[in-house]
């Protein structure tokens, strides 16, 4: 799998109020909310998320957030650089299939790069599933800058 057939499916993105957040995407680009887990829910203290989506995949823009004033927007008085601030999260590349995902995993090793999280399937109900939300496979590792990369197969499609 070269980098050039991966395709873009989106991105991740952390914000401070995401019913306003949900009110921009679905209003403005019609993207509909595949997902909806309020903080807490996976585990004690955990972030919540939404998944829109602006077709058939299950997600093209994953969402994290707090409770209210847990994570706070960029660029306010509260933005110290050391705590949850709103902003990217990561970027995806989806591949064709489990053969693809297989092979990028292990370019990614072959360059010594560390893997951050996975290889993982984020599902709830998947007989492989972690029990996190997204319905895709998918590893992370970050960029000689810091950026999370997501490498993401098996996405979960949602009839139209």
């Amino acid at each position: 799998q070269s980098v050039a057939s991966a395709r873009w499916p989106g991105r991740g993105i952390r914000v401070a109020d995401i019913d306003r957040t949900i009110a921009l995407y679905t209003e403005l680009f019609g993207m509909k909310v595949t997902e909806r887990h309020e903080p807490g829910e996976l585990r004690p203290g955990s972030l919540g998320a939404a998944f829109l989506r602006c077709g058939q995949n299950h997600h093209d823009l994953s969402v994290f957030f707090g409770p209210p004033g847990r994570v706070q927007p960029a660029g306010s008085e509260a933005d110290t650089g050391l705590g949850p601030v709103a902003g990217p999260h990561h970027f995806a590349f989806l591949v064709d299939d489990r053969a693809a995902f297989e092979g990028m995993l292990a370019r990614v090793r072959e360059r010594g790069i560390p893997i951050v999280h996975g290889p993982v399937k984020h599902s709830p109900t998947h007989p492989d599933g972690d029990g996190t939300w997204g319905e895709n496979r998918a590893f992370y590792f970050c960029d000689p800058d810091g950026n999370r990369v997501e490498i993401t197969c098996e996405m979960a499609q949602i009839p139209e």
